[in-house]
This record gives C-alpha cells, sequence and structure tokens, in this order.
C-alpha cells in the first residue's frame, strides 16, 4: 500500500473562516490580534460546521 500523504486536503466544512469579533472584551480581542501567526488579525476565526453538529 502507498503511504498516506503528509497533507491531507481539507474537508470544505473544515476550513477556517474569518468572522467579526463576538465583541464584549475589547482588551481580549486586541491581545488575540497580536498573537503570532495570526491568520485573521482583527476578526475571529471559526470552522464551517454542517448545520447541527455545534
Amino acid at each position: 500500500m502507498p503511504p498516506e500523504p503528509l497533507e491531507r486536503e481539507r474537508r470544505p466544512e473544515c476550513t477556517p473562516r474569518p468572522v467579526h469579533h463576538l465583541g464584549g472584551h475589547e482588551l481580549h480581542n486586541k491581545c488575540a490580534d497580536k498573537i503570532p501567526n495570526n491568520s485573521f488579525p482583527g476578526w475571529a476565526e471559526v470552522p464551517r460546521l454542517p448545520r447541527g453538529t455545534w
């Protein structure tokens, strides 16, 4: 059997997407935006989960 690839394609519903910060804690949002390798500074990141799974 061939070895499994090191990187697999993500299922579309698992791909992160940026959304506006939920708000409520400005200091937390500013701190989170400064985390190294943050893909979406100024935004929150959520997966595209199928309806009913959360």
